[in-house]
């Protein structure tokens, strides 16, 4: 957000210019105020950071071991991310006025940027074969589930639905995704198969709901067999 001025006649208020923008060093401002003698701003400035950090887990125990480490640094806001199948690589995608799919090692190195442009793109996954990555994006409108090679490329589109589909879960094997669907009406779980990803190929099931809780999955087991989600209240 940034400070913007214009001239006007203090008796009538009339606009005597067009909108200059007030460049700051802030990345974000708000609240702007003149001094008495008009000679100064003041202002608030504000900067998010969102770094992604890495811990030690014992899975006998149940304990995080150690103290968290940077693996990025500085102002670029990171979400939604991913591990690889080998352990080795992060999926994420960037936050902000571009939301772009991006790839790098478990210690921040080696970043590749795979999307540019001004389409949201967010949710990126690992293939089970670690080759590609699914991520859902409005690139071609709305949000859909999309692909992309590690490498950037071969981006294709893989659902086509009627509403908005998002954050994508692939089964093991690599065959299968499941998927967030909403069409204004509708909440559901949609699953296709990937290779035949038409309209028509979609199969939809309700979302599982108890006492007014519904279950928001993102993420399958390794075995397909369990969803580890979260629980949101419906309101009706």
């Amino acid at each position: 957000m940034n400070m913007w001025r214009v001239r006007i006649d203090e008796a009538s208020g009339k606009n005597l210019s067009g909108f200059e923008p007030v460049t700051t060093p802030s990345p974000f401002c708000e609240m702007a105020k003149f001094s008495d003698d008009g000679s100064n701003i003041v202002y608030v400035s504000a900067e998010a950071r969102e770094n992604i950090y890495k811990l030690n887990f014992d899975p006998v125990s149940e304990k995080v071991v150690g103290s968290p480490v940077a693996v990025t640094e500085g102002t670029k806001q990171f979400g939604w991310l991913h591990v690889s199948p080998d352990n080795k690589w992060i999926a994420t995608a960037s936050v902000g006025q571009q939301e772009a799919i991006y790839i790098m090692r478990t210690d921040g190195s080696g970043i590749v940027k795979l999307t540019n442009g001004s389409h949201k793109n967010r949710g990126p996954v690992w293939s089970p074969d670690g080759k590609s990555l699914a991520f859902y994006s409005d690139r071609s409108g709305k949000y859909e589930i999309w692909e992309i090679g590690i490498d950037g490329s071969n981006l294709r589109e893989l659902s086509i639905t009627d509403g908005q589909a998002n954050v994508p879960m692939w089964f093991p094997g690599g065959h299968k995704i499941a998927f967030d669907y909403q069409n204004g009406q509708e909440d559901l779980v949609g699953i296709f198969d990937i290779d035949s990803a038409a309209t028509d190929k979609i199969e939809y099931s309700p979302r599982l709901k108890e006492n007014g809780v519904g279950f928001y999955a993102n993420s399958i087991s390794a075995d397909g067999k369990y969803l580890a989600g979260m629980g949101e209240y419906i309101v009706s």
